[in-house]
């Protein structure tokens, strides 16, 4: 089921949302976003015309006022790519049959990540090295519609007074073979909100009343009222750490729990191979991501 909300979202979800629009404005700086203009364009003459559209011409999102006419010959009529948004043009098959294997490698440029604590960090690199390693997300947009639909909660039911919230887990397990379940959500939510862990957001949790698990599968959380942002707030609330690799270490000193500079067990879709701060971090795929391996073996993020 999905509901329309309004659109608040989490700190990560919000870092995603800002790599889009920058790759957005990119695709824009490149000729895919320029709009009509009211200026007229004369009609260019046949002799003028090249036959075939040059690979470097723009050949999305420009409309007749400000592109040249093109013969349509079979050759040109194969360059032009099709009209609407640019995420429309490649086909469903086009991903399926994606190459896979090969190592990507990208840079960020300035300070590099604090940490992999999830629940120790603010700045925007952090956010996106743990986002590689720690998913578990119960729920997410929906690509087309933007509807709430579930993630790691393959179902999820609301309560007539819409205050309390029940998710469903799918079968899930950490990148060691460990079952993902609700003992990992609950577990974590109950560090978070220790005021000694000093999480920097911890005011995001005091809508919530409970936070309870019913059995391995069934999480059950309430908030406080009926809100128009409940199912943001009791599903995006928690990114699970692993109960049992953390319950045993000290949860904010790294010299005494080297998961928070080197975690070993993943549920995002990449497992951390190495991070030499300020220099690199490689990750290599997780083969047990729940959504599927992805398809590049290792992905490196230099720093400069």
């Amino acid at each position: 089921m999905s509901e329309h909300v309004h659109p608040v979202v989490s700190r990560r979800r919000f870092l995603a949302g800002a790599a889009g629009a920058a790759g957005a404005a990119i695709l824009a700086a490149c000729g895919g976003g320029s709009t009509a203009t009211n200026t007229p364009t004369p009609t260019p003459s046949a002799a003028s015309i090249a036959p075939t559209l040059s690979p470097s011409s723009p050949t999305t999102g420009t409309t007749a006022a400000s592109a040249p006419a093109v013969v349509a010959t079979p050759a040109a009529a194969s360059a032009v790519a099709p009209s609407g948004p640019v995420a429309s043009v490649a086909a469903p098959s086009a991903v399926a049959n994606a190459p896979k294997g090969g190592t990507l490698t990208h840079a960020i440029v300035g300070t590099d990540a604090k940490s992999f604590h999830p629940y120790l960090t603010t700045d925007t690199v952090s956010g996106a090295y743990q986002g590689n390693v720690y998913g578990g997300g119960l729920i997410k947009y929906d690509d087309n519609t933007l509807d709430l639909v579930g993630d790691v909660a393959e179902t999820f039911t609301i309560s007539p007074d819409k205050k309390t919230y029940t998710f469903t887990l799918r079968d899930t397990t950490w990148s060691d073979g460990t079952p993902l379940t609700t003992d990992d959500y609950v577990w974590t939510y109950q560090q978070v909100i220790k005021p000694e862990n000093k999480y920097p957001y911890l005011e995001n949790f005091g809508d919530i009343v409970s936070f309870t698990a019913t059995d391995p599968k069934t999480l059950v959380v309430t908030l406080k009222d009926a809100y128009v942002t409940g199912l943001i707030t009791a599903g995006s609330s928690i990114t699970p750490l692993p109960k049992h690799i953390w319950e045993k270490l000290d949860w904010s000193d790294p010299t005494k729990n080297p998961e928070i500079n080197a975690p070993t067990v993943s549920s995002g879709p990449w497992k951390l191979k190495e991070w030499k701060r300020d220099d690199h971090a490689t990750f290599v795929a997780n083969d047990r991501y729940w959504e599927g391996r992805p398809n590049i073996d290792t992905l490196t993020t230099r720093n400069f």
